[in-house]
């Protein structure tokens, strides 16, 4: 082969260049349709995902209004404002059903009872309300709840939905059918801000009597609102796929055929340099029922998706195919030039071995020597054995133990003679670019650079300058940005330094910046240290401070010294305080927190303790930053020098808030007592009079007596068990009917709620109770065996204040005659009862049994002391 000619040994190089782009070729066309095979794939699965994700998103809200029909349906439509807020609330719509805007109810309002209406829904809360647009019509369908009410959905209270074509077309479709509806495109009245977005609302009725009718008319007529959700589609599209669910596609949903019109979303970029969409590698589009309205979901493939495709590959390795063809027919004709080839590489390798070892060496001396002045000299060392300069020099600024800064520099190649007689470097044009650290500076010949020799009273070098035509200058900067000196490099002959030897420089640079600032750490933290014992022997001192003021107290500590005002404030007299202790610290500050009834006192009680005419002892009050007021103890020693003059105040606070509000709430009760005594003798002098004035004989005085009392007593007791703050209702009841009640029969009857009487409702109640009682055994439904007695009760909110409702009714007794003359009894059920009520109290003799019915105001109770935290 070696003998062939000439020509034929060309051949081969060329052969191989075709036959090794042909298969290149090949191979890449190939590649290139799988590729897109898998990408079509991939892209059409994020398709399927996107597509499931929209649709149980949807069907998820549907779902959701479902379920509040169905709590509408459960309580018979009579939901409130606050049931509708508690339901609204446990969905938790922000957390577990991102979004939705919200979740509301428009009542379906006839316009003979729209003044009704609205007078109703201010009464229950919202004051300001109404019905709007407000222009005659049929009927509204007014939105009444809207949770959560924050700024958005408050804008849309009291909205008719009716009132606007396309809500109003949804609204009638979801009312003909029974089914869930949505809207068409529109714009919300939620969009109060200048950043709008395209909504649709969703609609599912709600019909009297629960249930769906059975036939349209039915349903019209019976309709009685809608439970609704309103949806801002960007923010709904947002939450769909947030958390990079389905990344790689963009999306374009319009409501019904593609128009600009029926656009409701777009996620991606137009392209910047035209108005028209983006040319996707791969589009599909698809339809999806939404509660009865057809949107056309348009996918396309993202850059995200197109970018990640490995078909960018496949030109990589086509270059790659190429160029190994073109490598390999290299070789073939390059072999003569190889060897030689080979030979410079080598050189070149073991150059850069060299200087990767000084490189090294350096660094690794540098960062193990923490003494600033050798880490100079070894990184001059080695940039002079770097670039072959036949002498070098650093100049960097240092900083003494008293912050003054000086120049220092380190020599190599040459004696410090050498410099020692010449002033250090000015910032002329030359130094200049070097000491500010704007770049490397590198000319062949210095001589004829034009900046050199423009700095007067100097137009060159120095007389016995060490000669310099190559010139080599290297800032070396901190990784703070401060520029710490500069190396600089010299030799006799021109053009020695090279670009090469810059970046060798830039990486000496770096090692002396790395050394220089770990040198400088070292200083400090050697300082710190310094300074760290200093504040431990302040921090023994503090303790013994802190040791007297324990000895003073257990509690909040403070100090004053008197020759410098200076004020200490231990954390927990701060607390006890209730002010951040930066702020007490300022006298000002202190004296204004201080109530303004106890400052002249205090600042008497801290005068005559500083003059030594009685111990510091002090209760005050502090205005509290959170608007209360605290009660602070406060003692403190005085210590004063040789000559008796005081010098400092150590002392603590203690917070009596506590004790203070028992102390208060002593005097309450003690008062309190007083006047309960006064009207519990007044009410027995009272029912005294009253009973023997009515009494036949002496012993049915004592009778009639002794069971008031009894009354009175069980009342009290129902009474004294709360401290005299109200009673149950049901409790007073319960006591008064006590004696007539037998677990063997079933005669009284108790039905009412919950309700918190103050003590005066719950006294006259007791009594007109036991005189009911008293009559219903004499001559009642408990004079015999089959009579009966219902107490029922209730409270009506709707009033202001609200009104308690009670109700006493008797059956299966004797027949009942309305008796001739009233006795004190009657009088004291009719007219004391409904004076100590403030209410109208009736009783009906009715043939069938006694009724006697209650109708009082059930205003808050007595005002009583608050028990002590």
């Amino acid at each position: 082969m070696l003998q062939q000619p000439r020509r034929w040994r060309m051949l081969i190089p060329f052969a191989t260049l075709i036959g090794g782009v042909a298969a290149s070729v090949l191979i890449t066309l190939f590649l290139w349709s799988i590729v897109d095979a898998r990408d079509r794939l991939s892209f059409e699965r994020r398709v399927d995902q996107a597509q499931a994700a929209i649709r149980d998103r949807l069907d998820t809200y549907m779902t959701l209004l479902r379920a509040g029909v169905g709590l509408f349906n459960a309580s018979h439509l009579n939901v409130d404002r606050q049931a509708f807020q508690a339901f609204a609330a446990g969905l938790r719509l922000k957390n577990d059903y991102p979004g939705i805007q919200g979740i509301g109810y428009t009542a379906r309002v006839p316009i003979a009872k729209r003044e009704a209406f609205v007078s109703a829904q201010r009464q229950q809360g919202m004051p300001a309300f109404r019905i709007w647009p407000d222009h005659p019509r049929p009927e509204f369908h007014s939105i009444i709840y809207l949770e959560p009410l924050d700024r958005r959905n408050e804008a849309a209270i009291g909205y008719d939905m009716f009132s606007e074509p396309v809500r109003r077309a949804a609204m009638e479709q979801a009312r003909d059918t029974g089914q869930p509806a949505a809207s068409g495109r529109v714009e919300l009245v939620q969009e109060i801000d200048e950043a709008k977005q395209a909504g649709f609302l969703l609609y599912v009725p709600v019909y009297q009597g629960g249930g769906t009718p059975n036939t349209t008319p039915e349903r019209q007529e019976l309709l009685a609102g809608f439970v609704y959700s309103a949806f801002r589609v960007d923010d709904l599209f947002a939450a769909i796929f947030q958390g990079g669910r389905n990344p790689g596609l963009e999306l374009r949903v319009h409501d019904g055929p593609p128009t600009p019109q029926s656009l409701l979303h777009r996620s991606g970029l137009r392209q910047a340099d035209s108005q028209g969409e983006r040319a996707a590698r791969y589009t599909e589009t698809r339809t999806l029922d939404v509660a009865g309205r057809q949107w056309t979901v348009a996918y396309l493939s993202s850059q995200q998706l197109e970018v990640s495709s490995t078909r960018y590959l496949i030109p990589l390795f086509f270059a790659g195919g190429l160029l190994a063809t073109f490598l390999v027919s290299g070789v073939l004709w390059a072999q003569v030039k190889a060897r030689s080839a080979a030979d410079q590489k080598s050189r070149e390798a073991q150059a850069r071995a060299q200087e990767l070892a000084v490189l090294n060496r350096t660094g690794a001396a540098t960062a193990a020597e923490l003494e600033l002045e050798r880490v100079v000299q070894m990184v001059t060392d080695a940039g002079v054995e770097l670039t072959g300069a036949q002498f070098g020099a650093f100049f960097y600024n240092v900083v003494d133990d008293k912050g003054a800064t000086y120049t220092l520099y380190t020599l190599s190649g040459v004696g410090r003679e050498a410099f020692s007689r010449f002033p250090m470097p000015r910032p002329t044009a030359v130094f200049h670019p070097t000491f500010s650290g704007e770049g490397i500076i590198r000319s062949d010949d210095i001589l004829q650079d034009p900046r050199y020799g423009q700095n007067k009273p100097y137009t060159g070098m120095p007389e016995g300058h060490l000669p310099v035509r190559s010139y080599l200058a290297v800032p070396v900067t901190s990784r703070s940005g401060e520029v710490l000196g500069g190396l600089f490099f010299g030799h006799a002959e021109p053009g020695l330094f090279k670009p090469e030897h810059e970046s060798l420089l830039v990486g000496i640079a770096g090692h002396a910046a790395i050394a220089i600032d770990n040198a400088r750490l070292f200083q400090d933290a050697q300082r710190e240290l310094e300074e760290r014992r200093r504040a431990e022997e302040g921090l023994r001192e503090s303790e013994e401070r802190l040791r007297l003021a324990l000895k003073a107290g257990k509690l909040g500590i403070w100090e004053l010294d008197l020759a410098s005002h200076r004020r200490l404030l231990s954390s927990r007299s701060a607390e006890i305080l209730g002010l951040p202790a930066d702020e007490l610290l300022d006298r000002e500050a202190w004296q204004a927190a201080i109530h303004p009834d106890d400052r002249e006192r205090l600042n008497s009680a801290f005068q005559a303790a500083l003059h030594g005419k009685a111990p510091y002892r002090a209760d005050f009050r502090i205005l509290a930053k959170d608007g209360g007021v605290r009660w602070v103890s406060s003692q403190a020693i005085v210590h004063r020098n040789e000559n008796n003059a005081p010098q400092r105040v150590v002392g603590i606070h203690q917070d009596i808030t506590d004790r203070k509000r028992w102390e208060d709430h002593q005097q309450l009760l003690i008062n309190e007592l007083n006047h309960r005594v006064k009207n519990t003798l007044a009410t027995v002098q009272s029912i005294v009079g009253q009973t023997l004035r009515n009494a036949g004989t002496l012993d049915e005085a004592r009778v009639a007596f002794e069971a008031r009392l009894f009354a009175l007593s069980r009342a009290h007791d129902v009474l004294t068990r709360e401290n005299w703050e109200g009673a149950n209702l049901r409790e007073i009841v319960a006591e008064a009917v006590a004696p007539y009640s037998n677990a063997r029969e079933d005669r009284l009857h108790l039905d009412g709620p919950d309700v918190r009487l103050p003590p005066r409702m719950a006294l006259a109640l007791a009594m007109a109770l036991q005189e009911l009682a008293t009559n219903a055994v004499k001559y009642g439904a408990l004079s015999n065996e089959a009579g009966e007695v219902r107490i029922q009760w209730a409270l009506d909110r709707t009033k202001v204040p609200p009104c308690l409702h009670l109700r006493w009714q008797e059956g299966g007794g004797p027949p009942v005659k309305v008796p001739t003359r009233r006795g004190f009894g009657t009088r004291l059920i009719e007219r004391s009862l409904a004076l100590d009520l403030d209410g109208d109290v009736q009783i009906d003799f009715a043939p069938g049994g006694v009724v006697c019915t209650v109708d009082a105001p059930l205003s808050p109770a007595d005002p009583q002391p608050a028990a002590p935290p």
